[in-house]
């Protein structure tokens, strides 16, 4: 048995950057590639957001909608108008327009 193995092999390392050499023009040019595709990002997740918050608001009218219509069908039996316009002026409102 050998007790004489010091752990190094020799030889330096060749650590494989991709193809990419750094040098000060090709580092400038990778890091605003990297800014940019940064700020695409933030763009599109935005946009998503905005997206996402729409859709929301039209779903929320559209139901509240179908709800409004559905309790003016169903409210209107004992003839008191006066307290289902109380509660529910937007519907009368869009009935008028009809």
């Amino acid at each position: 048995m050998s007790f004489n193995f010091t752990g190094t092999t020799g030889r330096k390392r060749n650590i494989n950057l991709g193809g990419r050499s750094l040098t000060p023009k090709n580092k400038s040019m990778f890091l605003k590639t990297a800014q940019l595709e940064r700020e695409r990002r933030e763009r599109q997740r935005t946009e998503m957001q905005s997206a996402v918050f729409i859709q929301s608001a039209c779903r929320r009218y559209l139901d509240l909608k179908r709800t409004r219509g559905a309790l003016s069908e169903s409210w209107g039996t004992d003839g008191s108008i006066g307290s289902f316009v109380f509660f529910f002026p937007y519907v009368v409102k869009e009935q008028d327009k009809n």
